[in-house]
């Protein structure tokens, strides 16, 4: 099958009767890479993206994890455009990781809210959401995503301006509270906004 590759490292036998000075004897070897187990993964992805074209195929579109090391290697080995797309599991995964660096950081500037294990997971919830509501619509979900954190800080204006559904302070702001964040309030600090918005 031309559009899939498997790549082993394994030297049980070989590198047994290596080490004994010895050469292998006759078996099925499997041993197709050279290098770091690290290096498997790019390695497979440039062999995939060069050796379509000799099918009649271009790959336009790489999905994978969020590690640029594979991207870096095609974007670097593949002669032609290859675009990098995250699956929404790896992406949403991505985001709860980095929420966690920012919380593990300084973020209990005084008068602001906290990033506790709760506003984490709503950040998660409404970035999901997002994702799963705007399928197949990438300027909607756009317009979603960036309207999250100033929502959650008690700024409707990116809701009002693109009529977001989702936002309920627009049916009703003057009994709005948020249902998943702590005491229903809106988050406060610009520092921690900041650092919000920037991710």
């Amino acid at each position: 099958d031309w559009s899939s590759d498997v790549c082993s490292s394994d030297l049980c036998v070989c590198e047994s009767a290596r080490s004994k000075g010895k050469d292998p004897t006759y078996h099925d070897c499997r041993q197709n890479h050279k290098g770091s187990s690290k290096s498997m993964e790019p390695d497979v992805g440039v062999r995939l993206f060069n050796d379509a074209p000799s099918y009649g195929v271009k790959y336009s579109v790489f999905i994978g994890d969020d590690d640029s090391s594979t991207i870096a290697k095609i974007h670097e080995d593949v002669s032609y455009n290859v675009e990098k797309w995250s699956d929404s599991g790896h992406a949403t995964r991505t985001l709860v990781s980095h929420l966690h660096k920012i919380k593990s950081e300084k973020n209990n500037w005084p008068g602001e809210s906290v990033l506790s294990q709760k506003v984490i997971d709503y950040f998660q919830k409404c970035f999901s959401y997002c994702l799963t509501q705007n399928k197949g619509d990438p300027e909607e979900m756009r317009k979603s995503l960036i309207a999250i954190v100033p929502h959650a800080f008690g700024e409707h204006k990116t809701c009002e301006e693109n009529r977001l559904s989702w936002c309920k302070w627009l049916q009703n702001p003057d009994t709005f509270s948020h249902k998943d964040l702590p005491n229903g309030k809106d988050l406060k600090g610009e520092h921690l906004k900041k650092n919000l918005i920037s991710l």
